[in-house]
């Protein structure tokens, strides 16, 4: 009896080496997620962001095409946070690229207003690009009227072209629905479908022109536009 119990002793150390390096080895294996990154750009970890995310991207054939467009957006942040602008402003050519490739996620329909603001503080964006960012910004403020003004601006501007008009009425529609203009949301709304072939296949306001439509009922029957969820 106290030889087996000594060997059973003798045998724990081993058995706890083993299951500690089949732990260590099953946490090596976990492949880190946008979440992840995400949270550690909130905490400032942008290094780690990086790194993390240029490795996910060179093993890009694990991941679908709207996942990889939401890590190349925490890594182009991060690099943006850090002042690596060069490095930042490339590797969005390369997410320009990728991105109209397939359609993106319903669910990331915040990734391209989100671009769309990084576009803007590394000096890509045109007048009309810039206004139309901003005129989101305010939209998702929930000051309608700003917003509505700032659509009128672009356009009224020369020489934009159909997706920067088509996107305006878009916006402006939304506003308008918000503000309990009914005329002022279905002139803008038919502006936007005389327009809309003009736009990317994955831009948002594809995906979002169902949810104005309804509010833009709702507000004709007397009711609140909820459904309005516009861009945020």
């Amino acid at each position: 009896m106290s030889i087996s119990m000594t060997r059973l002793a003798n045998r724990r150390p081993v058995a706890f080496a083993l299951a500690l390096a089949l732990s260590l080895s099953l946490y090596g294996c976990i492949t880190p997620d946008n979440g992840y990154l995400m949270e550690l750009n909130r905490s400032g970890k942008w290094q780690e962001v990086e790194r993390i995310g240029q490795d996910m991207l060179r093993n890009r054939r694990t991941f679908t095409h709207s996942e990889l467009c939401e890590t190349y957006f925490h890594v182009i942040y991060a690099r943006t946070r850090m002042k690596k602008l060069d490095e930042a402003i490339t590797l969005m050519e390369e997410y320009d690229r990728l991105s109209v490739q397939d359609d993106i996620d319903p669910q990331l329909l915040w990734l391209n207003r989100e671009i769309a603001k990084l576009k803007d503080e590394l000096g890509l964006l045109n007048e009309a690009q810039q206004l139309l960012v901003s005129a989101m910004e305010e939209n998702g403020s929930k000051d309608h009227a700003r917003a509505l003004e700032l659509t009128r601006t672009v356009l009224a501007l020369a020489g934009i072209n159909k997706t920067q008009e088509a996107s305006a009425h878009f916006i402006a529609a939304i506003c308008s629905v918000r503000l309990g203009n009914a005329p002022d949301a279905e002139y803008h709304l038919a502006e936007y479908t005389r327009l809309k072939s003009f736009l990317p296949g994955n831009h948002p306001a594809l995906l979002e022109e169902s949810y104005v439509l309804r509010g833009l009922r709702e507000l004709k029957d007397g009711g609140s536009p909820a459904h309005v969820s516009g861009s945020r």
